[in-house]
C-alpha cells in the first residue's frame, strides 16, 4: 500500500491540545488588551485586508477582523510562542521542510466579523504550511471550517489549541461569523 492510498486529504489537517500554556495565552491576551487601534499593524489593531489579485489586498466585506503583527520585540513571551513552533516542526508528520517563518498575526474578531473561504497561500504571501492557535474560548460562533464547511477540526476548541495545515490550494478554509464576544488567534505561515 502507497502512503498516497492510505490518506485522506483532511489528515494533513492535525491538531495539538495546549500547544500553548494557559499562562502564555493570558499574558498575550493582557497585552493585547493594550494595543490601540491603528492604521499601522506593528503599533495596534489594523483593519485587515484580503488578497483580490496576484499581488493585491484591499479591505473588503470577504474578511471582517482586525489584526496586528508580532515578532519578538513585540510580544511578551515570545520564546514559547518559538518553542510552540519548534515543537509543530518536530511533530506535524507532513512537514515537507517548512521552517521559515513568513509571517506571525494575531487576529480578532468581534461579533460579526468573519473570513469567508480562502487559502493562505498567493503571490503576495508565499506559504507552505498556517498554523493557527486559539488564544481564547470565551466567545461563539467563530469556528474554523474546511471545504465549504464540510470538514470541522477536532481538539481546537481551548485557548492554546493549535490546528495545522497547509497552505495550499486543497485547504480552503473559513472563520465563520463570531455571534458573541471576542475571537482572539495567532496565525504563524511558514515556507
Amino acid at each position: 500500500m502507497k502512503i498516497a492510498d492510505s490518506l485522506d486529504i483532511k489528515d494533513y489537517v492535525v491538531s495539538f491540545k495546549n500547544l500553548l500554556s494557559n499562562d502564555t495565552c493570558e499574558q498575550l491576551m493582557s497585552w493585547l488588551r493594550t494595543l490601540p487601534e491603528s492604521a499601522d499593524p506593528w503599533t495596534g489593531w489594523a483593519e485587515s485586508e484580503a488578497a483580490i489579485g496576484h499581488d493585491s489586498n484591499a479591505v473588503t466585506d470577504h474578511r471582517t477582523c482586525h489584526f496586528t503583527m508580532l515578532n519578538a520585540q513585540r510580544a511578551p513571551n515570545f520564546a514559547n510562542l518559538q518553542l510552540a513552533l519548534t515543537h509543530v516542526n518536530e511533530h506535524y508528520p507532513f512537514q515537507h521542510n517548512s521552517h521559515s517563518i513568513t509571517g506571525i498575526q494575531v487576529i480578532r474578531y468581534q461579533a460579526g466579523h468573519k473570513f469567508k473561504e480562502h487559502i493562505d497561500h498567493y503571490s503576495g504571501g508565499l506559504r507552505t504550511l498556517s498554523i493557527s492557535i486559539l488564544l481564547n474560548n470565551n466567545f461563539t460562533g467563530g469556528g474554523l471550517s474546511f471545504w465549504q464547511g464540510r470538514y470541522v477540526p477536532r481538539g481546537f476548541t481551548q485557548a492554546g489549541d493549535a490546528v495545522v495545515f497547509p497552505s495550499s490550494l486543497s485547504f480552503p478554509h473559513q472563520i465563520e461569523p463570531v455571534t458573541g464576544g471576542e475571537r482572539y488567534s495567532v496565525v504563524v505561515w511558514t515556507q
